[in-house]
């Protein structure tokens, strides 16, 4: 299977070139020029020369607005056609190139595809299998980060919890069924039988207890 890495020099200038000596025989990396960016430094030329990869540069000769991204993209529904693509990475920080990603998820969803900064970030990306692209600020979707950290304190106060008594006589996975049941059956009824019916009688009685003065005592 293929890595490919398409470079947008006029985006991200020749810092989106470092890492370039990293990509083994397997990758191909295409450099797209243009009037504006086409000049490298003797540092670049050096770990060019010393790449596993296959480089190639692409020079974009018109001067339209965005043609350099139309023919990355270009390359891009190129590439999707070959059967041993795995990973398409985009080295620009244009967030345009969204509408590309989406395309690509629809035609092969098989295939990655990872917009970088610079070619280092995405080999690293590649060979962790980290598909996750940048966060995306939505002005609805926006959570402060007391709201988080408040989170994060619940979470670590039921590990703590899970961790407690599972010390003492019952496993851990059955602590984490039991604060589960507890957490998502909304009706206290149902809740206390639903823990007996699972644990039994005297465990699910100490564990229904011991839960519910634990969240109490958080404020839950």
């Amino acid at each position: 299977m293929k890595n490919y890495y398409f470079v947008d020099l006029e985006n991200v200038g020749i810092q989106g070139l470092v890492g370039i000596e990293l990509p083994a025989e397997d990758s191909e990396i295409r450099i797209f020029l243009s009037a504006a960016a086409h000049i490298g430094t003797e540092e670049v030329r050096k770990d060019i020369l010393a790449s596993k990869a296959y480089i190639d540069t692409f020079y974009c000769a018109t001067r339209e607005k965005n043609a350099m991204d139309f023919q990355i993209s270009a390359y891009v529904g190129a590439v999707l056609n070959r059967s041993d693509t795995s990973r398409i990475s985009i080295i620009s920080n244009d967030n345009g190139y969204g509408a590309l990603e989406d395309y690509a998820r629809k035609v092969r969803n098989d295939v990655v595809i990872y917009r970088a900064k610079n070619i280092l970030e995405a080999f690293v990306a590649a060979e962790i299998s980290y598909t996750k692209r940048g966060y995306i600020t939505k002005k609805k979707c926006n959570v402060d980060f007391k709201h988080i950290m408040d989170e994060l304190a619940k979470i670590r106060s039921d590990k703590d919890m899970i961790s407690r008594l599972a010390g003492n006589k019952y496993n851990t996975a059955d602590i984490e069924r039991a604060v589960y049941i507890f957490k998502e059956t909304k009706e206290a009824k149902v809740r206390y039988v639903t823990m007996l019916k699972t644990f039994g009688r005297a465990a699910g009685t100490e564990m229904y207890r011991n839960i519910k003065g634990h969240l109490e005592g958080i404020g839950k």
